[in-house]
């Protein structure tokens, strides 16, 4: 059976030239941009085969090519199931195409796999636009590294082996045996085991472990094949034990959101955040993959190669691995609003403002992060008193759960204690200073406008919060106004009961910490613009909150116009028609 894969069977050094002008050219424009602005990768180019296929006619084929194998019933049943997950995969949106970051994981496999061009011309290796810390196999030859995988990686040597781990995998026929043997078991029929239910399950877990530990021993040995380090490989297993922490650990500082009027409670603000506690020798018993102390044991002696003169950390290029590992971690703060882990993405945007204090993609990821988490938590269909502590950091119920700061290791647990300590109202102002300051910064993005005026409305509609609320002078000034008045005073006739009450609870007012918030816009009331589309929101001129309809989706302002007579309906130029994805099982 002919297999789909892209243009390339064998790896012409012109080709290989061909591919790193592209790369070249690719990371080079990303990098000037990372500076001012980042703009998200795309798929591009000719759709490859292999996605044009109906799953139908792959499976049929792989069905045919079984022949007369031993189980045949079986791996019958998982071609079939196998292909159209693999089709639905292909199809969701995630997987990159003809995009930098697939380009250059393929530069890598081809050096990882430069003596074995026939085995190279049956993968198919894309990157993915997930969050999280892996990469993945199919049987049929496909790769997938998750765009995570990428941010967290070291160097490029590390990727070769993350790569020989899942192409072993695909050698092996690990997919396919194991579900072999898992359905045995369920039978009865396995030599592996026989018991009951909770041993057959057992026995599963130590049918993967087995797998994994093979394609570790087995990827290394490919590596030791190739040009690249074998002593930098055992970061990678570091990179895998705290796969659950941000790419870079930076504390985050009190000031970030403060300015010279804005400022926040102490109270507010952890005095050490939790030490990282991660386990490496937990309980793996009912785990796919051993504990990483024990993958680490198993390797440790081959790890330990005595000449390394001959080898590299980077082969293609570590200016391209490191504009790849950029990339993938701008792609992040993205990624993380799509999943709704608003707090993620606004450290790992904050992370990334130390290098690039002035890139509007990132301020723009803050901007919205703060808003979905207002929205989020005083929307009317979901009330504050709904919000509920998750231990989970990502939520992808309709509800949304503010993560427990208690359960965060590191620096950016101070992020989490911050959002969780801060009200609504602090909240509301906190996101108004900040995105009001960046629409300033970027007087011509609309979306920042449109944020801008939902949270005048939130202020006034849903906080009740007017600007007569707000103090126009500094604690400061008021406490020394309040002496003026008290020596002036003096002189006077003998003060009513009542007021000194009323200038008891005046100074209680300006020295609490309670009301902090009022004093927090003092710089932005000098603002003319800022004071003018206040007062409107508060006349009723301007709109109402913008609040999606699904808190599931990324708030978006529509901005609606008649259409020109010749203008694309809806702004649509192209309509694609899918054949739908089923399946019919008895």
């Amino acid at each position: 059976m002919p297999n789909f894969h892209f243009p390339f069977l064998r790896i012409s050094n012109l080709k290989i030239i061909a591919s790193l002008i592209i790369i070249f050219s690719s990371f080079s424009s990303n990098a000037q941009q990372f500076q001012t602005d980042y703009f998200p990768i795309r798929s591009q180019g000719t759709i490859p085969g292999d996605f044009l296929k109906s799953a139908k006619d792959m499976a049929e084929e792989d069905i045919n090519n079984l022949g007369n194998v031993e189980d045949k019933g079986i791996k019958k049943l998982f071609v079939i199931s196998n292909n159209y997950f693999l089709k639905e995969y292909l199809l969701s949106g995630d997987v990159l195409i003809n995009d930098p970051l697939t380009t250059y994981v393929n530069l890598v496999a081809d050096e990882l796999l430069k003596e074995q061009p026939e085995l190279r011309s049956q993968l198919h290796i894309y990157v993915t636009k997930y969050p999280d810390v892996n990469a993945y196999a199919f049987d049929k030859g496909y790769v997938f590294v998750n765009i995570g995988m990428l941010a967290q990686l070291e160097n490029e040597a590390q990727l070769a082996y993350i790569l020989a781990h899942e192409i072993t995998h695909i050698v092996k026929k690990h997919s396919i045996n194991q579900y072999v043997e898992n359905a045995k078991l369920e039978k009865g029929t396995s030599s592996y085991n026989k018991g009951n239910y909770v041993e057959r399950n057992i026995a599963k877990y130590s049918f993967s472990k087995e797998q994994e530990s093979e394609a570790d021993m087995e990827g290394l040995q490919m590596v030791k094949n190739s040009k690249y380090s074998i002593s930098v490989l055992n970061g990678a297993f570091d990179v895998l034990q705290y796969s659950y922490l941000p790419f870079e650990l930076v504390d985050f500082k009190k000031t970030f959101f403060e300015d010279q009027y804005l400022v926040y409670p102490d109270s507010f603000f952890l005095k050490k955040t939790s030490e990282i506690k991660s386990n490496d020798d937990y309980d793996d018993t009912k785990s796919t993959h051993p504990n990483i102390r024990k993958r680490r044991g198993k390797l440790e002696t081959e790890l330990a190669v005595e000449d390394e003169s001959s080898r590299k950390r980077y082969i293609v290029s570590e200016t391209n691995f490191k504009n790849a590992q950029e990339i993938a971690r701008f792609e992040l703060c993205k990624l993380y609003l799509v999943k709704r882990d608003y707090i993620n993405a606004i450290y790992a945007s904050y992370l990334l403002l130390e290098k690039y204090p002035e890139n509007k993609f990132l301020k723009k990821t803050i901007s919205q992060g703060l808003f979905n988490i207002l929205v989020n938590k005083t929307s009317i269909k979901h009330p504050a008193n709904d919000i509920k502590i998750s231990s989970e950091l990502i939520t992808t119920s309709k509800k949304y759960s503010i993560p427990d700061y208690k359960k965060i290791e590191g620096p950016s647990q101070q992020l989490y204690y911050f959002l969780d300590k801060i009200d609504n109202k602090g909240l509301n102002i906190l996101a108004l200073s900040y995105i009001y300051k960046t629409s300033k910064q970027f007087p011509n993005d609309l979306q920042l406008s449109n944020m801008t005026d939902s949270l005048f409305s939130f202020l006034v509609n849903t906080n009740k919060l007017y600007i007569n609320d707000f103090s126009k002078k500094t604690k400061a000034e008021l406490k020394s106004m309040d002496t003026i008045k008290i020596v002036e005073d003096t002189v006077k006739v003998e003060e009513s009961k009542y007021s000194k009450i009323k200038k008891q609870q005046k100074k209680i007012e300006v020295e609490t910490d309670d009301n902090y918030f009022k004093y927090g816009l003092i710089g932005l009331l000098q603002d003319p613009d800022f004071v003018s589309r206040y007062t409107k929101m508060a006349k009723g001129l301007s709109q109402k909150p913008l609040v999606s309809k699904d808190l599931n989706k990324q708030t978006v302002v529509n901005n609606k116009k008649e259409p020109e007579p010749n203008e694309r309906f809806l702004g649509i130029s192209n309509v694609i028609f899918l054949e739908p994805l089923y399946m019919k099982l008895k």
